[in-house]
C-alpha cells in the first residue's frame, strides 16, 4: 500500500474516531427541564432550561463574539460538562466576556432578572442600570448554570437530529 492511500485512510479513521466521540459526548448529556439559581440576597428562582427559537439565536450570536475579544483562555476539553462550565467561567475572568455572559443570561431569563432588581431596589442594594445588571445580583457560578442548559439543550437536539440523517 502506498504512502498517500496510508495517510488518507488515517485521516478517515481519525475524523470518523472524532465524529464519534462528539456523538458519545452528546449523548450522554441530559438537559434539566428546570434548574434552580440563587441571587446575592439567597432567594432562590427556578429556571426553565429552554427558551423561542428567537431567544436561541440572539443567545448564540452573543456567545459567539467571545471568540472575537482575543484574550489568551485556556481551555479544557476532557469531554465533561463541568469542564464545559469551568471554560465559560475562565473565559469570564475577562469584563468583555463577562458583559457577554450577562447579555445571555438576560436574553434567556430577562424575567427573573427583573425580580432581582425588584429585590435590589426593596433592599436598596446598587446594581448597574445597564446590560452588567445580572453581574451585581448573581454570583457568576449562578449564570454559568443558567445559560449552560440552553446550549445543551440545542447540542443534544441538534446531534440527534445529525443522527437520524447520517443513519438514513
Amino acid at each position: 500500500m502506498s504512502d498517500e492511500i496510508l495517510d488518507t485512510e488515517i485521516k478517515e479513521t481519525e475524523q470518523q474516531d472524532l465524529l464519534n466521540s462528539i456523538k458519545n459526548f452528546l449523548a450522554t448529556l441530559v438537559p434539566p427541564t428546570n434548574i434552580v439559581i440563587e441571587d446575592i440576597f439567597g432567594n432562590s428562582y427556578e429556571l426553565a432550561c429552554s427558551v423561542s427559537a428567537r431567544n436561541q439565536i440572539k443567545i448564540l450570536r452573543e456567545f459567539d463574539k467571545i471568540k472575537d475579544i482575543g484574550s489568551d483562555f485556556k481551555f479544557s476539553a476532557d469531554g465533561s460538562v463541568g469542564s464545559l462550565v469551568d471554560n465559560i467561567i475562565s473565559i469570564a475572568t475577562d469584563d468583555q466576556a463577562l458583559l457577554i455572559i450577562c447579555r445571555c443570561f438576560s436574553l434567556g431569563h430577562g424575567a427573573c432578572l427583573e425580580q432581582v432588581k425588584e429585590v435590589a431596589n426593596a433592599n436598596s442594594t446598587p446594581y448597574d442600570a445597564g446590560d452588567m445588571a445580572c453581574a451585581d445580583l448573581f454570583a457568576l457560578e449562578e449564570l454559568v448554570t443558567a445559560i449552560v442548559p440552553l446550549f445543551i439543550r440545542l447540542a443534544k437536539r441538534a446531534s440527534q437530529a445529525v443522527n437520524r440523517v447520517l443513519n438514513k
